[in-house]
């Protein structure tokens, strides 16, 4: 089942306020709007997955109407090249570069349904944020326990040998300040075990509307831009410089398509 688009993406016009008051009022709206969404997944999510045949899908409908109510509110304008790039007969890895708390609302609402999440474990002990998390099937990722992490990239392969896809940033955390950080290895083990393709994603714009360490709303545009899938193939017996070949192949992508969204706005 493909849900690319529960509403449309269009992004709120506010032009008769001033900048600051703008800039309030979205932050305000924003958080309400936030923790209105959350609490009616918490609420409804269960009884919705009765009637479902795949349980996690009703959270996860409920996270795309998140993604993108809550896009629309902090972005002054939204745009998505390559939708064509993803397969649609086999799963793959999503791998965007990760420039700010808005980039789950973002890839919610540009990538099309089911997909899960690989997300760090402190997003899971958030109130009824971190129940709705585990009810779509999102993946606690515990990156200071090495045989946490461990099973749960174990669950990751699982998941995508049954035909779902994942999103793991490269990065692993956002940027500091707003360039292109150095790639973990994570998604890399579970594409040499699984053989799913990685998908390289370019997210630009979302580190000034709310960068790293901000609650505050700064609207501006966003901009999307979904590469080709890079397939290394299952390779049993690995090498640190076949995982080093396939982290700058797939970073040099994101960084070529970063530099063509920047050069688009000249």
């Amino acid at each position: 089942m493909c849900l690319s688009a529960i509403i449309p993406i269009k992004a709120l016009k506010i032009n008769k306020i001033p900048k600051l008051l703008n800039s309030y009022f979205r932050t305000f709206l924003f958080w309400i709007v936030n923790a209105f969404i959350v609490f009616l997944c918490w609420l409804t999510g269960p009884i919705l997955a009765l009637f479902m045949k795949r349980k996690t899908l009703a959270s996860q409908i409920w996270a795309k109407i998140w993604g993108k109510v809550l896009t629309a509110i902090a972005t002054t304008g939204f745009r998505i090249e390559g939708l064509e790039n993803i397969p649609k007969d086999t799963p793959v890895i999503y791998a965007p570069n990760h420039q700010s708390n808005l980039d789950w609302m973002i890839l919610l609402a540009a990538l099309p349904l089911p997909f899960r999440f690989v997300m760090k474990k402190e997003l899971f002990k958030i109130p009824l944020f971190g129940t709705a998390n585990r009810r779509a099937g999102y993946f606690c990722l515990d990156r200071g326990a090495k045989i946490g992490a461990a099973r749960t990239l174990s669950k990751v392969e699982q998941t995508i040998k049954a035909g779902e896809s994942v999103v793991i940033f490269p990065e692993g955390t956002r940027t500091y300040d707003g360039k292109l950080g150095q790639f973990k290895v994570g998604s890399f083990l579970v594409a040499f075990e699984t053989g799913a393709p990685i998908l390289p994603i370019a997210l630009s714009g979302s580190f000034k509307i709310m960068p790293r360490y901000s609650m505050k709303i700064k609207p501006g545009k966003v901009k999307v831009k979904i590469g080709t899938p890079i397939s290394f193939g299952v390779l049993k017996n690995k090498t640190n410089q076949e995982y080093q070949t396939a982290m700058d192949q797939v970073r040099d992508s994101i960084a070529t398509m970063l530099s063509e969204l920047k050069d688009s706005d000249a």
